[in-house]
């Protein structure tokens, strides 16, 4: 029977995951840096301009195909594979989202299902011009946060989701920002800048979740938390099913993270505890 494992202090709630939030940051920055993008293009930005509805129809057809595109990345068994995915992935969906977004604003205009399938079609192949390179693009900035969701999957950790947080924040930050720059008065379905805003703040919530929980391990091994203490990890079995409360990086996770049930008397009795992170023991403690 499985052990339960306590609640660890300043650990991501479980609807928190890497993958989730690298979802939500990719569909909010593709809504916002589309029509940027392809504002260059002079028959994009004539369609932008004059056609009702066009604005929302290429902002939902690229966050569209981005969310499909970076689910499919996500799926992958390596980061390598994962940034692969994106950036060839990205090519096909940028020439697909040029003949999507021309069915798109010829149903609104035209309400007529067959000749919507052929402006998929001929703008699709037309789209491998200027989409397929756009999509490049795009496919290899995903890369960047699909790649930390990836990692943080295949090397799980408490900190894992923070990690992939406070990237993600920086990333929609410098997005954002590339967008704002580039939009030229073009109209957009979401504000780049408010994207960047967002980010910013992201980045410094991921940062100080991730400071605070150092802090707070700090205080357990200088014994001023009176519910936890660190102890020698005493062979595979103790640390069976546990997470490493902050990602090894390469380091030795020689210690173990225990919960003490409280109403105990910490210095007359030997209270029950339980197993509830991996984690490193500071130099002098795990020498000692």
């Amino acid at each position: 029977m499985n052990r339960p494992t306590p609640p660890v202090p300043w650990s991501p709630p479980l609807w928190l995951t890497p993958d989730r939030i690298v979802l939500a940051a990719v569909v909010a920055f593709a809504a916002a840096a589309a029509l940027p993008a392809v504002q260059g293009i002079p028959t994009a930005r004539y369609k932008i301009e004059v056609q009702p509805g066009a604005v929302a129809v290429v902002a939902l057809s690229t966050a569209l195909l981005s969310l499909i595109l970076v689910r499919f990345a996500l799926r992958a068994t390596t980061a390598r594979v994962a940034s692969l995915r994106c950036v060839w992935g990205g090519a096909l969906a940028g020439a697909l989202n040029a003949g999507l977004s021309l069915a798109g604003m010829g149903v609104i205009r035209h309400g007529d299902m067959g000749s919507a399938l052929w402006e998929l079609v001929g703008g699709s192949l037309f789209g491998s011009i200027f989409g397929g390179p756009l999509g490049f693009v795009f496919g290899a900035s995903y890369a960047v946060v699909v790649v930390s969701a990836v990692r943080a999957r295949l090397d799980p950790s408490h900190d894992g989701p923070d990690r992939v947080l406070t990237t993600v924040g920086v990333w929609l930050f410098l997005g954002g920002a590339c967008a704002e720059l580039a939009r030229q008065g073009v109209p957009v379905a979401v504000s780049p800048s408010r994207l960047a805003v967002l980010g910013l703040g992201l980045a410094a919530l991921g940062a100080a979740r991730r400071y605070a929980r150092r802090a707070w391990l700090a205080r357990v091994a200088a014994g001023v938390e009176p519910a936890w203490q660190l102890d020698v990890l005493r062979g595979e079995e103790q640390g069976a099913g546990l997470l490493p409360l902050i990602r090894p990086g390469g380091r030795l996770q020689d210690g173990v993270l225990l919960y003490r049930a409280p109403g105990h008397d910490r210095y007359r009795s030997v209270a029950p505890s339980t197993p509830a992170a991996l984690t490193t023991l500071p130099e002098a403690r795990s020498t000692g």
